[in-house]
Parts: C-alpha cells; structure tokens; sequence
C-alpha cells in the first residue's frame, strides 16, 4: 500500500493525495519428483502378499518385459492433479482539492496588463460570467490540473479512479501419472487385473512438473497497469482540462477596434513590427510581405478590450443592407470560430457581417471599423482541445440541451440578446461561433421569451456554419414573433454565406449540414488541396472567403475579380424555398 500527498500554496490553497493498494492470492500442489521403484537395466521383481497401490507414483525398469515381475493379491493405483492458481489485482486512487486557488492563465495575465492595466474604476465581470457562479472550493486529480465543482470534475475524477484498478489470474494444471514398465504380472483380483491393464506402461517417468506461477512478477504487472492505465487518463485529462480551461475559465473578452480622431482604424506597431520580424526571417522584402499579410486580411490594428461600463453603452453601426439596400443602424456583435485568435477574430469581424458604401463604386465593400464589436472565444493552446471544444458544443444542438453548462461566450450570447434582443441587434457568428449563437438561441427558446417576442429587433447572420442553421432560425422566429417561421415573418429569418464545398458548413450530420449560397471554386481545386488550404497559413479557403473576403481569395480561387463586397447571402428561408426543402 502507498500513499501520498502535496500541498501547494499560492494564491489560494490546493491538496492532493493518491491512494495504491494491491494484493496477490496464490494456491499451489504439484508433485516435483515421481515417488517408486526405479530398476534400471536388471529389472523389478515384486511380490506383495496383499495390495499394491500407486498413487502417482512408478514402477520402472529399462530391462526386458520378461526380467520385470509383479506379484500381488491386488492392485490399484491413481494419477495426482497438480495445480497453480493465483489471482492478482491493484487500485489506484488520486484526488485534489482546492481553496480559493486561482487558475488564471499566464496568457491571461499577460492579456490582463495589455488591455486592463491603469483603467481604475473600470470592471470586466462580464468577459467571464462563469466565474461569478464558482465556489471557492474545487475538487480534481491533483494539484496541477483543472478543479471544478460540476460534472467535469465528477466526470474527471470519477473515470479515471474507476479505471484506475487492474486483474490478473492465471491457472495452471498438470497430471502426474501413475505408472509402470510392461512386466509379468500375477494379480489374484479380477479388479486387480483390470486396474493393471489400464494403467499407463512407459519405461520413463510421468511426473509433468507443473512450474508454480511467478507471483511477484504478476503483482509487478498490475501495479503497473494501474500505473499506465493512470499515466493515460491524466494525458487524456490535460487534454480535456484545456477544453475546460478555455470555454469556463479564460476571460472570453469583447473587443474593438481603437479609431483615430478621423474615424480610421490605429495601426498596432507591435504587429507591425512583428511583421517586418517573420519577412526577415523568410527573406522576403518588407513592404512585399506586408502586402501579402493585408491580402489575407491580417489584422494590424490595435484592440481595445471593453470593460462592463463600456458594454452598457454600446455604440450603433450604420451599414447597407446588401439584401434590401436599405442604411441600417444596430448593434453589431460578431463571435469568432475554431482556431481565431484574437487577430483572427477581428479579421473576421469587419469582413463577414456589416459594410458601408463606396461613394466611387457603388458597391458595399467599405470595412466599418468603428463601432463594430466582436466577443472572443480563446484559442486553446492545442488542436485537440479546440476541436474538442468544438464537439462539445456542437452535442447542445441534440437531445443534450444545455443541461452541461455554457461556455462563457455563449452566456455572454444569452446577456446580449437579452439586453438589446428587442433593439436593433445584429449578431454576425463564422464556424463554431454559429454554434454559440444557437445554443444561446435553446436557452432562451421558453415559452415566457416566446410570448415576449424577446428577439423581435435581432438580425443574425452565419456564415461557414457548424450549426444547423434551419434550426437554429426556427428557435429565433419563435424568439421574435412568438410563430414559426413562415411567409408573414421571413425577411427576419436568419442570413447565411456558405460554400458548398465547405465541409464545415455543409456536411450533413456531424457538421452544419447546411444549403449553399455559392459553390466557387474557379481553379477547379480537388477535395485534398481545397482541405489542405483550409488549414494553410499560405492559402485561404472555402472556408473563410465569405463577406467582403480578401484579395487572397481571388488567388486561390475562392472569389473573382471585381466581386470583393458584400451581396452573397440569403435568408436561410428562402434559400430553403429554392431548394425545395421543408422547415
């Protein structure tokens, strides 16, 4: 039996323990040497007035039948089962809880003394609410890992102490025969005799030593099953822990582009900077690389974290509605998708959503930095982890609801719809983050919100889609209208931008499972290389050309000359309409 412990202390205080037992149960009988009579070349000679009896044991000569002799009134004789047996287990048990420990990320300190630092008076509660619900103490498997109090923890916990036992038994069995060399034999006992012809005639031994069953090495096994068995559920764990991490504990901050006195965007001289660090690296001209950074829409402006006075005053954007042509005003909030950090995210932002007019051109291909707002769901620091995130909640689509929690952007989702639902709210949503939306569509969906109209000023858009947009529209007319969706109430139905050739958005089932809005494809690329460039940091890609796209996607195929604007999307009604599809 081994236990043990460790205490950390810092901000807060953690405790962990693990608990190891095993044992071994052995049971061994086995005949190691034959007893007898062993005549070698000269031969037996036997002459017992009463009974001879053999209990596995020999009577052998290496001489002729005619020089061996049994004399005996009777005879008998039986064979002796040898047998091994031994059973093994072990069980390990691991556990941690802590009191007020703090789990914020080193990247989020870091975030912390960018965007928050010297800005007294001001809160963020709201870029975590998870984090208002928590208890001060937490349980887990260590001191290391992630401690909670809900199902995680349980879950966590739970399956890995309970696979953290292991079995062995191993059974061996052997006869040793009774036996004896061919002879003259004068048994007086008819049963005597027929003992005498069934025994077993050799001239050799039949011992079959029966080895016993190494017992330390089994127990040696087991513990280190459990060992192994252990090692693996904490690897599986550190992957789940920053899934977990990501989605309920890391600030989830909205951001939005810092403007200068003249309305445009403020240049980030660290990205910049950074920029001209990666165009040295690679050998490639300062100003050529730059220009191929903006092609693909980097980002290389600077961010600014609103804080909770900040979100109460939303600022309205005014845009053209590319499906009416009508000036809007509202409430643009966008929520980012897999694999966006925070540049990424406001990349998307000002490219999927909102446009204003070009006074030149006509068209609806003018950035709107000002004013536009996008809530950031942190990258985890590992792909599995995000796509895990990504699966995650993708299952509240399903019979699964809400009933595992929300992550932070998804409340912060619920709160905005809530606080701005019935005033010109806009909610623009790429990839996963549609998932976010519709999920925080199923929360609200009760008949209180319905009879409400909660939603009645709220336009969403998605685009690349993961959820099942039908869906996810059918829950926000009932929001709006207190109806299902149908003519009266279509022109409030839910926009949508997708490739057909986008996986994300268009696999039925696993993925968004979503119509189509376009299929472009102008260099014919095969299923491999459009795949490839959806993970490319070179190429763009069906996945992420919608909106005003960038120049990038005219070179990889995804969008023609001429045609970076605003003008690709549909109602998901109609586009159902079209299809013939039923809601």
């Amino acid at each position: 039996m081994n236990v043990a412990g460790s205490v950390t202390v810092g901000y807060g205080v953690a405790v962990g323990g693990s608990y190891s037992q095993s044992k071994i149960n052995a049971d061994y009988a086995g005949v190691n040497e034959q007893a007898g009579i062993y005549a070698g070349d000269n031969g037996y000679d036997v002459n017992v007035k009463n009974k001879v009896s053999l209990t596995g044991g020999a009577i052998l000569s290496q001489a002729p039948k005619e020089k061996n002799q049994l004399t005996a009134q009777d005879f008998e004789y039986s064979n002796i089962q040898n047998y091994s047996n031994a059973k093994s287990s072990a069980m390990g048990l691991a556990g941690g809880v802590s009191f007020g420990r703090d789990q914020t990320s080193d990247e989020d300190k870091e975030l912390n003394d960018i965007y928050r630092k010297g800005r007294e008076g001001e809160t963020f509660d709201q870029a975590n609410p998870n984090k208002a619900n928590e208890s001060a103490v937490k349980f887990g498997l260590g001191t290391d890992d992630i401690h909670s109090t809900d199902l995680y923890a349980l879950a966590k916990v739970g399956l890995t102490n309970l696979a953290g036992n292991s079995k062995q038994s191993e059974n061996r069995q052997s006869t040793t025969y009774s036996v004896i060399s061919e002879g003259n034999f004068n048994i007086g006992s008819d049963k005597g005799k027929e003992n005498m012809e069934s025994i077993k005639k050799s001239t050799e031994q039949e011992s079959n030593k029966l080895e016993k069953v190494d017992y330390s090495k089994m127990q040696k096994d087991v513990e280190q099953d459990v060992a192994t068995i252990q090692g693996f559920a904490k690897n599986v764990a550190g992957f789940t822990d920053e899934a977990y991490r990501t989605m309920f504990i890391a600030e989830h901050r909205m951001f939005t582009h810092k403007i200068d006195q003249n309305g445009k965007p403020v240049k980030d001289l660290d990205i910049l900077n950074k920029i001209n660090e990666e165009a040295d690296k690679k050998g490639i001209n300062r100003e050529v690389y730059l220009e191929q950074q903006k092609d693909k829409g980097r980002n290389i402006y600077q961010l600014h974290e609103l804080s909770d006075q900040e979100r109460d005053r939303l600022q309205k954007v005014t845009y053209i509605d590319p499906i009416t042509g009508k000036t809007e005003g509202k409430y643009v909030i966008a929520f980012n998708g897999i694999f966006n950090d925070r540049n990424a995210a406001a990349k998307f932002a000002v490219q999927n959503y909102v446009a204003g007019k070009n006074e030149q051109s006509g068209d609806i291909n003018k950035r709107l930095y000002g004013g536009s707002y996008f809530v950031h769901h942190p990258e985890a620091n590992n792909s599995f982890s995000e796509l895990l995130i990504a699966g995650y909640e993708k299952m509240f689509e399903g019979a699964f609801g809400n009933v595992l929690g929300m992550d932070n952007s998804a409340l912060q989702a619920v709160d905005l719809m809530k606080r701005y639902g019935k005033e010109d709210l806009y909610l623009g949503s790429h990839s996963r983050g549609t998932l976010t939306l519709s999920n925080a569509l199923t929360a609200l969906n009760t008949k209180e919100n319905q009879e409400k109209q909660l939603l009645s000023g709220t336009t969403i858009k998605m685009v690349g889609p993961a959820a099942d947009v039908t869906r996810a529209d059918n829950k926000l007319s009932l929001l709006q209208t207190g109806t299902i969706r149908d003519e009266t109430n279509a022109s409030d139905s839910i926009r949508i931008e997708n490739n057909a050739l986008d996986p994300v958005g268009s696999m039925p089932i696993l993925l968004g499972g979503n119509p189509a809005t376009t299929s472009e494809n102008n260099h014919n690329k095969g299923w491999l290389k459009r795949t490839l460039d959806m993970f490319s940091d070179k190429h763009l890609s069906v996945h992420n050309c919608h909106g005003l796209s960038q120049r990038q996607c005219i070179n990889d195929g995804y969008r023609q000359e001429g045609d970076l604007r605003m003008g690709n999307e549909q109602t998901i009604f109609e586009l159902n309409k079209s299809e013939g599809k039923s809601k």
